[in-house]
């Protein structure tokens, strides 16, 4: 199913999926994306965009990709095991704790002043030193990564009613679509998840563009920040329209929430024994607040992708935590 043969055996992929709680009739069940090597989904796509590069590349040219955190570690962690330079372009607001792992996997750090100029260093190098330049934002194998989380899930629990992820550029979102897509195309089952895309308030580009497509979009802020989820922070990603067609075609909704609800969601997660990172935590805040509202069937099996580890910023989270609840 996949375009590209893995060149390595890292024990990327074959995450748990489990059922965490229920709602009445409504089983909630998490994806522990979070438990890859590198403590994200993206290392999905890293892994098969990595595996393209050695394939065409015998002369180990380095790598260059800009992020925010989760996509650089991955990258960092799969070239360090392929004897690959990797140059990690990210912006000033990343977390501490992700800049140190990558300096701990031997990555380059070039700092930027925020998410664009990073994008403008990293392209700018590519072209000057004849780096490799992973754009993850728009590269189909990120996609193609993404898709295995849905064939897991399918095979571990069953076909999903619903669907809610956190949404950036997009990769995991549409990945998951194509993914079902995939199964129904096979004969496998006969119908797509309701798809539910979350976004912050200070960024919410595809809230807008689904709202002038008469898709429903549900504002939940209780302050009007939402740095917390850095993961989300991608102005007018590439594949917006696709990301707006998959939710007019599955009758889907964008939830945005601001920094109240997603720490809310944090602490509780947390509490439960999930060591996440904000932006996982944005999709079980969406989940506490379509519970709230009502008026929004769900169905009987709504998955969430936990995303990334908390583990990368355990002092950030601790603060956090003592702060929101007085400890």
């Amino acid at each position: 199913m996949l375009p590209i043969e893995p060149l390595l055996d890292l024990g990327v992929g074959g995450t748990p999926t489990i059922e965490a709680l229920s709602f009445g009739d409504t089983k909630i069940f998490f994806k522990l994306e979070y438990l890859n090597p590198g403590g994200s989904f993206k290392d999905r796509g890293a892994l098969l965009a990595l595996s393209l590069i050695e394939a065409v590349d015998r002369d180990g040219v380095a790598v260059i990709e800009d992020s925010s955190g989760n996509t650089a570690i991955s990258l960092a962690l799969i070239c360090r095991s392929l004897g690959r330079e990797f140059v990690a372009v990210i912006p000033e607001s990343a977390p501490e704790g992700k800049k140190k792992l990558l300096q701990l996997l031997g990555a380059r750090i070039i700092s930027a002043s925020s998410r664009a100029e990073a994008t403008r260093i990293a392209r700018e190098l590519c072209k000057s030193r004849g780096y490799a330049y992973v754009d993850h934002l728009a590269n189909p194998l990120f996609i193609a990564g993404a898709k295995t989380i849905a064939y897991e899930v399918f095979e571990e629990v069953g076909m999903p009613d619903t669907v809610i992820a956190p949404v950036g550029s997009g990769g995991l979102f549409l990945g998951l679509y194509e993914g079902f897509k995939d199964l129904v195309e096979l004969g496998l089952t006969n119908r797509i998840p309701r798809f539910v895309a979350v976004q912050g308030i200070e960024v919410m580009d595809i809230g807008i563009a689904a709202k002038e497509r008469g898709v429903k979009v549900v504002i939940e802020a209780k302050c009007n920040t939402s740095r917390l989820a850095d993961g989300v922070r991608v102005p007018k990603p590439p594949r917006m329209a696709q990301i707006v067609e998959v939710l007019a075609q599955t009758k889907g909704l964008v939830v945005v929430l601001s920094d109240f609800e997603i720490a809310e969601a944090l602490v509780e997660l947390i509490d439960m024994g999930f060591v996440v990172e904000p932006t996982s935590a944005i999709a079980y805040a969406a989940l506490k607040v379509l519970k709230e509202k009502g008026g929004q069937s769900l169905g009987r099996h709504v998955l969430i992708p936990l995303t990334g580890s908390g583990y990368k910023m355990v002092d950030s989270l601790l603060e956090l935590r003592n702060a929101f609840k007085g400890d």
